[in-house]
């Protein structure tokens, strides 16, 4: 699954494990999620389900134009 950006949607680690994006240096660029998970395949497995709850923040509406980062298709 892809943002509406075209990067990979994926899970990332930080202070835990989220759902974010990468830029094309590998250096994190968006955090999808508003949940830390404790575990990989949990956040894995919200990712897979599209259970995660979609973080607001000005550094996505910024990036997004003020649309979804996800679009409804990628879910």
């Amino acid at each position: 699954m892809n943002c509406i950006k075209g990067y990979k949607i994926q899970v990332l680690s930080g202070n835990g494990y989220y759902i974010g994006t990468l830029d094309n240096e590998g250096l994190p660029m968006c955090r999808l999620s508003a949940e830390y998970y404790k575990k990989r395949d949990d956040a894995q497995n919200a990712l897979n389900d599209g259970t995660f709850t979609p973080r607001n923040c000005v550094e996505n509406d910024f990036c997004s134009g003020g649309q979804p980062c996800i679009s409804q298709e990628g879910v």
